[in-house]
């Protein structure tokens, strides 16, 4: 009897000393996961993403992030965010939509600086301009969410009207294969000289990364409206505007694109433009090229306007190798008639000066 007391004593000490070691194994598994985001945030966009404090407690943390806006060593107040975030990583968590347990819980939010604030006419205590919720499985993946709320500001000169965003992401535990929806549901900009409107908009992509880097895979864009006004009464607008996008790559390092892209009816100055649709293939990129194209968009020091030097020379090494543009089907219904066009470019193989 007394064994079976001791040895029932024992089991439940271990098992308590586990319950307790949990949360702080898996609160350094939730840092190194934070870091390994930061990381990836960084490589993969044109702004730059800092964590400037990281507090971790037993079972939860707290940290503070500064986002820029641009990759600039000098960053201006106005092109920072900052994120306040809670991370729970213990005793036991569970993703009850998919019900998977989870390794860490992140909730965040974004928040406006004194300086944005003031400019947009905020109260300081206004609150978040978006919240995000990041997930940790177990089995590696990670869920991202991020919502952003309508935001509104109005002046004797100017006014802007954000109605929202909402993105879903799932990541692999590499990092190599992502899915994710955007929900965009429009803003409108105006003064005296400009007025922007951009409709609802969604995007869904589901693809995976190459060996050199670089994101291909399947892409859907749908935008109900669009629409531009300058002070010459020079008017663009667009509506039903619907693309398909697939980007492959094969055996022989090469990236393959097809492409669909509609438009229902598309105005410019008065002059108006029905049943618009494009559908071409480009076959034969170089991969490798792309790749670096990518990095060096993403890299650019300013995106405030985007600033690369992106000329002939590396359009031409992109068509490098014999690439094809296969224009498959161009029309549209004109106010002069009806446009129909196929067209097939080859590009010839570059000398290569090295």
């Amino acid at each position: 009897m007394r064994k079976w007391l001791s040895s029932l004593g024992y089991t439940l000490a271990a098992l308590a000393a586990m319950f307790l070691l949990l949360p702080m194994l898996m609160g350094i598994l939730a840092e190194n996961k934070c870091n390994q985001m930061v990381d990836l945030f960084n490589n993969t966009t044109p702004f730059n993403l800092k964590i400037t404090d990281y507090q971790r407690g037993w079972f939860s943390a707290k940290a503070i992030a500064q986002i820029s806006l641009n990759k600039s060593d000098t960053p201006n107040q106005l092109h920072q965010l900052t994120i306040n975030a809670n991370i729970i990583h213990g005793p036991l968590l569970i993703d009850w939509t998919r019900f998977q347990f989870i390794q860490a819980v992140i909730n965040a939010n974004i928040n406006l600086n004194s300086t944005q604030n003031n400019l947009l006419k905020r109260a300081f205590d206004a609150g978040p301009i978006a919240t995000t919720e990041i997930k940790f499985r177990l089995s590696g993946d990670t869920a991202f969410t991020l919502e952003s709320p309508p935001l509104a500001y109005q002046d004797q000169e100017s006014n802007f009207y954000w109605q929202g965003l909402k993105i879903n992401t799932d990541l692999s535990p590499l990092y190599n294969q992502l899915q994710s929806k955007i929900e965009f549901s429009g803003i409108d900009i105006g003064n005296k000289n400009y007025n922007l409107h951009l409709g609802k908009m969604i995007s869904t992509y589901q693809g995976s990364k190459t060996s050199s880097s670089l994101w291909i895979g399947e892409r859907n864009l749908q935008l109900d409206s669009f629409a531009t006004k300058n002070d010459n009464n020079r008017i663009i607008s667009l509506g039903g505007l619907n693309l398909h996008s697939l980007i492959t790559s094969d055996q022989k390092n090469s990236v393959n694109v097809a492409a669909t892209l509609s438009v229902d009816n598309l105005n410019i100055n008065g002059a108006t433009y029905n049943q618009n649709k494009l559908d071409f293939e480009i076959n034969k990129l170089d991969q490798s090229t792309l790749a670096k194209l990518q990095q060096q968009l993403i890299s650019s020091k300013n995106i405030f306007p985007l600033q690369t030097n992106i000329g002939i020379d590396t359009a031409l090494s992109i068509l490098n190798n014999g690439s094809e543009i296969n224009i498959k089907q161009l029309n549209t219904d004109t106010p002069w008639g009806k446009l129909l066009s196929i067209i097939k470019i080859t590009f010839a193989d570059q000398p290569n000066n090295n």
